[in-house]
């Protein structure tokens, strides 16, 4: 069966070609070469197209298909897709035999797909799965954000599915009911060697909702990956690490460690559920930095209870920690989410809720969505901008490789902010 997998256009257009697309990150749809790789060993002919890093608009996409007339079409929807995702869908239904809808908007809404098949993605044994199909892109075509590498070629790979926790404004919990698989640290290791010899890897960033939540696994697995002459990073908890499990992580290669921190208001972290204390967070930051890893923190702006003099009072308590770069990001309550129910009572939704590219949700303590995203700009210039942080970053460059990465995080920055 001729199988064409899609991830599909998206309206930014950004691509490792596009003017802010040459600085941020485009990264390979794990999810869809995951697929892929299932059906190509069940005897299929599969495609990959990844349109925006393709240069395929909608129009384009159409046409192409039309013109192919695939027995089998997948598309990965997710909240800022899926309306245009449905377009596309009716409009190739003519000429389209089977049309698939997978990801996590439809995972979460089936009925929003009632008029096509709806993937069930359901995996009893993760270690069964083939490694992802990358064989099918071309990986030159990617590149992670200027702060997520320092060797290079890099790629992506996950070593669980799921999450335990139970943060009322993610995605995970829902989609995976609270379920956690981890893979076997020897299978992890088998795909790093494969990816060394294949394609030359140098560094891997580990994209997991929640990478080392088993303490036994991660010692293992930093006694193994440290033979491979790998550096990696990764996506941490900071209720999971302490200076000796940071100091192993270091001495088998992991130089940075991007921490979900959200907020330091410990009211808004109680209330979603982040099961998290500010000490905590703190603390992780801390010591991170004590073992020689870098900090990576993302922070959530326009949470509720957030308010303009809460923001300012955690940006400088932020500004005087050891942070080396940090993420804000705007709020944005999915629908599924526990959060999304009664949202209303603390603040209003936008029209731009299809997408967490604008304002989506201005909550009380803000005047207007003007104010929200003023308060992002200053947060990034406030942190950024300091002449202590420029001046230790300049130090920090001691060949081509990060003097090309800090250039592109300046223009990246001078392009958004």
């Amino acid at each position: 069966m001729q199988v064409i997998l899609i991830n599909p256009p998206f309206n930014l257009g950004v691509n490792k070609d596009s003017k802010e697309g040459k600085y941020t990150a485009v990264l390979p749809p794990l999810g869809l070469l995951y697929v892929a790789a299932v059906m190509k060993k069940e005897g299929n002919k599969v495609e990959v197209w990844d349109c925006d890093v393709e240069g395929i608009d909608y129009h384009k996409l159409i046409e192409r298909l039309q013109d192919l007339r695939p027995e089998y079409v997948g598309f990965y929807t997710n909240s800022a897709n899926i309306d245009m995702v449905l377009s596309i869908c009716l409009n190739i239904k003519p000429f389209v035999k089977r049309i698939v809808l997978g990801g996590p908007e439809i995972t979460l809404h089936p009925e929003k797909g009632k008029n096509y098949e709806v993937f069930k993605g359901q995996i009893d044994d993760i270690n069964k799965l083939p490694f992802p199909a990358r064989e099918l892109i071309n990986l030159d075509k990617y590149q992670p954000s200027p702060h997520h590498y320092i060797k290079s070629p890099s790629t992506t790979m996950i070593t669980s599915i799921g999450c335990p926790y139970n943060c009322s404004y993610c995605y995970s919990s829902q989609l995976y009911k609270r379920k956690y698989q981890q893979r076997t640290v020897d299978n992890v290791i088998e795909e790093i060697k494969h990816l060394k010899k294949w394609y030359g890897i140098k560094e891997i960033q580990f994209w997991d909702d929640l990478f080392g939540l088993n303490r036994k696994w991660l010692i293992e697995f930093c006694e193994k990956v440290k033979e491979l002459d790998i550096v990696w990073v990764c996506e941490m908890r900071a209720n999971l690490v302490e200076p000796i499990i940071l100091a192993l992580m270091k001495e088998a290669g992991c130089y940075s460690i991007f921490y979900g921190c959200e907020s330091f208001n410990q009211d808004i972290l109680d209330l979603v559920n982040k099961q998290l204390t500010v000490k905590q967070i703190k603390d992780a930051i801390i010591w991170t930095n004590m073992v020689g890893i870098m900090v990576r923190a993302n922070f959530i702006l326009g949470l509720p209870l957030d308010t303009p003099e809460n923001a300012k009072k955690e940006i400088d308590e932020i500004c005087k920690l050891p942070i080396d770069y940090i993420k804000w990001n705007l709020f944005c309550p999915y629908e599924g989410t526990e959060i999304y129910k009664g949202i209303e009572k603390y603040g209003k939704l936008t029209d731009a809720i299809k997408t967490n590219h604008e304002v989506s949700f201005i909550p009380n303590g803000y005047k207007d969505a003007d104010e929200l995203e003023q308060m992002r700009q200053y947060a990034f210039r406030k942190f950024y901008y300091r002449p202590i942080y420029i001046w230790k970053k300049i130090k920090e460059i001691r060949n081509p490789l990060t003097l090309k990465r800090y250039l592109r995080g300046l223009k990246l920055l001078l392009v958004r902010y």
